[in-house]
């Protein structure tokens, strides 16, 4: 065989070992963070107790489960506001107040976004409590979501209205 045909082989041999490329690599093991992860990606993760009227080992998991389902894109929508707040106030510099009017027009918008996500983990606490990880992957929701946060400020960002 000759060397060049023995070096082609080895490369491809090396190349075929290589795990695959995943989009986001190792943020797929990040479970525990509520945020923005990378561009691409907001997670939130919730923390559901049971009911106090179930009874039961299932039907204390069930109700919390069902209660935790039933709550995922809202509360996804309300950590959106909370980290867009976050990410303007350090760019900006400003100490931009907390308006409940505009969280819930804020959370109005964003909920069409938080809607398309997805439980990437659910498990059972000793408690019977259930947590979700919930995660809305989107090419560039980051800057989508703070850019609608940034429109709903307005005027406060630009210090006219503090």
């Amino acid at each position: 065989m000759r060397p060049g045909r023995i070096l082609a082989s080895l490369v491809l041999a090396a190349l075929a070992s290589l795990p695959a490329c995943d989009k986001h690599g190792d943020l797929d093991d990040n479970f525990h963070e509520t945020g923005f992860i990378g561009e691409d990606r907001f997670q939130v993760v919730i923390r559901i107790a049971p009911s106090e009227n179930a009874r039961g080992l299932v039907g204390r998991r069930e109700s919390a489960m069902k209660e935790g389902r039933s709550v995922l894109a809202n509360r996804a929508a309300a950590e959106m506001w909370g980290c867009c707040l976050k990410e303007i106030r350090v760019r900006s510099g400003k100490n931009i107040p907390d308006d409940a009017e505009k969280e819930q027009r804020f959370s109005e918008k964003a909920v069409k976004y938080s809607r398309k996500g997805a439980a990437s983990l659910e498990y059972f606490d000793e408690d019977d409590a259930v947590t979700i990880v919930y995660r809305v992957d989107r090419k560039n929701i980051k800057r989508t979501i703070i850019s609608l946060a940034e429109d709903i400020l307005g005027e406060t960002i630009k210090g006219k209205n503090k």
